[in-house]
């Protein structure tokens, strides 16, 4: 069954038990870092598309609240419908709270806290302008717009002067109302955050998990910014920001301006960033491999899970060798899961070289169109594996590239022939049969294999008409 890619399983107690891509040890260091401070703090968790940080995050947030700590997820993107993060927000605390309630519903400070902070938080939003236009003018009318205004009641200048100072008196005690209320909302959090770590077994501090912000609208991201920055920013409370820092420099220069300072701007935020190791390609692979449940697509094939590692192990190779980016890596598993599935239990898509045409075409899409067309020679391409020490491997390779962009029958043959002549030396073959590179490269000179390779080409490229 096709289905959506799976998250990860992760629980409280086991936050590992799926720790694919080894983060293990990353974590185990932040929580140290955490635990060491009770002042406020804000760290980004930084990482482009595709390396797994919201699996991080849930992993790190799983593991802090095995140890006792109170911690809140709010993923960004799925609440940026909202015009104000604050309401979204304190809504997802509010319901993180709720199911808490055998644990922490007996506390009656809790409860008075929490319902001051909703409070509070419901009245500066009455009171402030709305944010996205706070943001998007830094909190100022245009001179446009001060000297239209001014200029509709030139004419009268007792008037002009009366509605001056009627606006800065209104501007002033704006300002000292929500000033105010901006404190108590800080003093009303920092009681809740000190309640709910002394709670039976908790600790300090409270962790706000912040996820996808880098996906969700601009102006809604850089709000949620100031608010976390204005409003949050109390001892006990630690913020962690899930983020692909070039997708949020972006959201600044959407609000800001191609010429501003994102990575300026975001200091004032940030406290601390740390940037995710880049995992190896063989755990990423494995990675890959679960969240596209691989498995029901080799599960009708003979020996399905024998080819199945097989095929890691030469998609491994391929990434390496045509340096792959994570995000490629996704691109050719999405396209090799439908042709695997497409073909399940019908026909052999010799997954090995599936592989091998889909990294080649992900990286070079060019060249493998020349290829297609016979416009280049092969041996352009033979020279980018030269590198990979597996002998076995490399007969795949080699033999699919013969296969699948040789149109001349004799030139194919006389290419197989010096392909088996090869491999079929002495230091290559200490195993038997096709395990053998000789004995695969004996098997693949058969002709009709340009057929199946064809077959494979074609299945590939019919995958481009799903989007």
């Amino acid at each position: 069954m096709l289905k959506k890619l799976a998250e990860p399983v992760v629980t409280i107690e086991a936050p590992f038990e799926n720790d694919v891509l080894e983060r293990k040890a990353s974590i185990e260091k932040l929580t140290h870092l955490v635990k060491s401070t009770e002042q406020p703090f804000v760290l980004s968790v930084e990482a482009p598309w595709g390396w797994g940080k919201t699996t991080f995050i849930r992993m790190w947030k799983a593991h802090l609240e095995s140890q006792g700590h109170t911690c809140f997820y709010f993923n960004a993107w799925q609440n940026d419908f909202v015009d104000d993060p604050l309401v979204a927000f304190l809504g997802e605390m509010a319901k993180h709270l709720e199911k808490e309630k055998t644990e922490l519903g007996g506390k009656e400070p809790v409860k008075k806290y929490l319902n001051e902070v909703k409070r509070i938080g419901a009245g500066v939003l009455r009171k402030a302008l709305p944010l996205a236009v706070q943001v998007a003018t830094h909190g100022l009318l245009s001179q446009d717009a001060v000297t239209k205004a001014v200029g509709d009641l030139s004419d009268e200048t007792d008037k002009v002067a009366e509605f001056a100072s009627t606006l800065a008196k209104e501007r002033l005690d704006k300002y000292e109302a929500e000033r105010n209320g901006i404190d108590f909302f800080r003093l009303n959090l920092e009681k809740l955050a000190q309640e709910i770590a002394t709670k039976e077994g908790g600790v300090s501090p409270l962790v706000f998990f912040i996820d996808e912000m880098d996906r969700c609208r601009p102006d809604f991201a850089i709000a949620l910014l100031e608010r976390i920055k204005h409003l949050f920013n109390v001892p006990r409370v630690v913020f962690v920001l899930a983020v692909d820092r070039a997708q949020l420099n972006q959201s600044v220069k959407t609000l800001y301006g191609l010429e501003s300072n994102p990575d300026g701007y975001l200091r004032r935020f940030i406290d601390l960033a740390y940037s995710l190791p880049p995992p190896t390609t063989e755990r990423f692979v494995e990675s890959l491999y679960r969240r596209f449940a691989m498995d029901e697509g080799f599960k009708n094939i003979q020996n399905g899970f024998g080819v199945a590692e097989a095929w890691k192990i030469a998609f491994g190779y391929c990434a390496k060798a045509l340096a792959l980016s994570l995000r490629t890596q996704e691109q050719c598993f999405t396209e090799m899961n439908i042709v695997l599935r497409m073909n399940s239990g019908q026909r052999d898509v010799y997954p090995v070289a599936l592989s091998f045409y889909s990294a080649l075409r992900a990286s070079r899409p060019g060249i493998f169109q020349e290829l297609r067309q016979h416009q280049i020679s092969i041996d352009t391409v033979i020279s980018w594996f030269v590198n990979i020490h597996d002998s076995w491997y490399n007969v795949w390779f080699e033999a699919a590239l013969i296969h699948g962009f040789c149109d001349n029958r004799e030139e194919r043959q006389t290419r197989l022939e010096k392909l088996k002549e090869k491999f079929t030396k002495p230091e290559y073959n200490q195993f038997h049969d096709l395990k053998r590179p000789g004995g695969l490269a004996e098997a693949l000179t058969k002709d009709w294999y340009s057929r199946e390779m064809l077959f494979v080409l074609s299945q590939l490229e019919m995958s481009d008409q799903f989007h």
